[in-house]
């Protein structure tokens, strides 16, 4: 218990030299920082080795490859490298050969990638002439990605390169992305490299594009989404390929509006998750986010008009086709989600700021043409 404590200490402290070396004091960093210490070191208190069980089992699965599988030796060919997610494992098996508990590594990786998105996004909204606000953090980085930090899985790394994909104009920067997406979450790639074809196809056409056509091209995304899952089922274990039969049914498009409000575990029975539906339903008291931003966004879509820009083309058609994947499934959460929802929510905060400027132009006099700032997705 003291050697944990005294790593999570150490590794908090160079955050916080890091984070006001230059005399700056952030104070959603400190916060956070805090806050990690705090919930990293209780969870360890109370579960001890056990902690690989608490929420996820994921955990338990990075702790069986770190002293398992990693132990026995390095493959690097790309099976390899994706299953057992060398992106995320192999810097906690290194830090490992030097004393830091192998599972609190992984938990140093999340909150260094929390804190990159966190930059990324007060980047994003700074460079679209928003005044920054404390309060916008809820959006982008909420709850929900602050109590994954505590855990040792791979989200906030994919959060992070997933925004840099639909945030970033650089191509290398675009590449390193996907790649580093292919390698932890394979599905989640393919249904951005989607969105993006189509958004491509559509802006093309016009730059204008009427809700039906939006909302249409939406519904497709999901159809070839739910067909690919079988698809990538047939290449990945052999079997003789089929089509979706449960793809218009009742249930599925109230899944999809599960989603969009962040209660998916309603549409899944009890036996599938493990908490009871109203455990669940008191936890989104402290998760706002996780229903704030997918409402807020869903509610800039549909009140927008024919004013939908390529950005919110590229996250919602690939949530839709991402959404079309995990409908053919029993699991579907909010975490899952969190990728999308991270760029849905910086969406969700331009335009309100925005609109806000739009009623009383006192507020950020300086925003000008406010939809061609926004950068072109990917």
């Amino acid at each position: 218990m003291l050697s944990y404590t005294v790593q999570v200490i150490a590794f908090s402290a160079i955050l916080l030299w890091v984070h006001t070396k230059h005399r700056h004091i952030d104070v959603y960093v400190v916060a956070v920082i805090m806050i990690w210490v705090v919930a990293t070191i209780l969870i360890f208190y109370r579960y001890g080795q056990d902690q690989v069980l608490f929420y996820s089992n994921d955990q338990q699965w990075h702790k069986m490859l770190l002293t398992e599988y990693l132990g026995k030796g390095l493959h690097f060919n790309l099976e390899e490298i994706m299953g057992a997610r060398y992106v995320i494992t192999l810097p906690a098996f290194i830090a490992s050969k030097f004393g830091v508990d192998p599972i609190l590594a992984i938990k140093m990786i999340q909150i260094v990638f929390l804190l990159l998105t966190y930059r990324e996004g007060k980047r994003f909204i700074e460079q679209n002439h928003v005044n920054f606000k404390l309060w916008q953090t809820i959006f982008f980085v909420g709850p929900t990605p602050i109590f994954l930090s505590t855990l040792a899985l791979r989200d906030l790394v994919i959060v992070y390169f997933t925004a840099q994909i639909f945030l970033r104009n650089s191509i290398n920067r675009r590449l390193l992305a996907i790649t580093v997406i292919v390698l932890l979450r394979s599905h989640l790639a393919i249904a951005i490299s989607v969105g993006w074809i189509l958004s491509e196809m559509i802006g093309r056409r016009s730059k204008k594009l009427s809700l039906p056509v939006l909302l249409g091209t939406s519904i497709f995304c999901y159809v070839i989404g739910a067909v690919s899952y079988f698809v990538g089922a047939t290449f990945q274990n052999k079997i003789p390929i089929r089509l979706p039969v449960d793809v218009f049914t009742q249930y599925k498009f109230a899944r999809m509006l599960a989603n969009f409000v962040g209660l998916q575990f309603l549409t899944l029975g009890e036996t599938v998750v493990d908490l009871s539906y109203g455990q669940l339903l008191l936890s989104r008291i402290i998760f706002v986010d996780t229903f704030l931003v997918s409402i807020t966004f869903l509610a800039i879509v549909l009140t927008r008009n024919a004013q939908i820009n390529h950005l919110r083309d590229h996250v919602l058609l690939s949530f839709m086709f991402f959404f079309g994947l995990t409908s053919q499934s029993d699991f579907n959460s909010s975490r899952q989600n969190l990728p999308f929802l991270t760029v849905m929510g910086l969406v969700a905060v331009a335009e309100i700021m925005r609109s806000k400027q739009r009623r009383n132009p006192l507020v950020n006099q300086h925003v000008s043409h406010p939809t061609e700032s926004l950068p072109v997705s990917l």
